[in-house]
């Protein structure tokens, strides 16, 4: 009895904004110039708050911050740059129980510069991560930790497709 206790007790937590925040230093990718200092993160919607009696969740706002830091850390983070970034965490897909835990997230972004109003990027990303059950043994808390493994890596896929961008500027 005590064992399933360990197991199935505890109460859910909310995905912490620090495990969100994308930080590689082996990575270096580089970004159009016009992008260093130049995204300004408008806002993030569609994040759920956690009822502990029930499931993890991403806020907005832990994902706004998660998201606001890590453009911070590659240099690219303006507090009223010429380029507005609006997110939309469309859903957390993520299991009730089980031995290991994969959660994919599915996340709108949507880029535009705000001088001519243009649309420069929109994508929707979605990033499965699972954790074991070696990596925590309390499935409350193994909810929770792919649901930030999930969050950061979509926001290092979004990364990935901000680094490819080629910024042309109309004379």
């Amino acid at each position: 009895m005590t064992v399933i206790a360990v197991f199935l007790g505890g109460c859910a937590s909310a995905a912490k904004m620090g495990n969100m925040v994308y930080q590689d230093d082996d990575t270096h990718r580089s970004y159009d110039p016009a992008l260093m200092n130049a995204v300004t993160l408008e806002k993030v919607t569609g994040g759920k708050k956690t009822n502990p009696l029930w499931a993890s969740e991403i806020s907005s706002d832990a994902f706004q911050d998660a998201l606001s830091q890590t453009l911070k850390n590659e240099g690219l983070y303006a507090e009223n740059g010429p380029f507005h970034l609006n997110v939309e965490l469309l859903h957390v897909d993520r299991p009730i129980a089980g031995l290991h835990m994969t959660s994919t997230t599915y996340v709108d972004y949507i880029l535009t510069d705000s001088n001519s109003g243009t649309l420069v990027m929109r994508d929707q990303i979605s990033a499965p991560q699972t954790v074991k059950f070696k990596e925590a043994l309390i499935a409350v808390t193994r909810q929770r930790m792919a649901n930030e493994k999930s969050a950061k890596k979509n926001i290092e896929l979004f990364l990935g497709k901000l680094a490819k961008l080629v910024i042309t500027k109309s004379e």
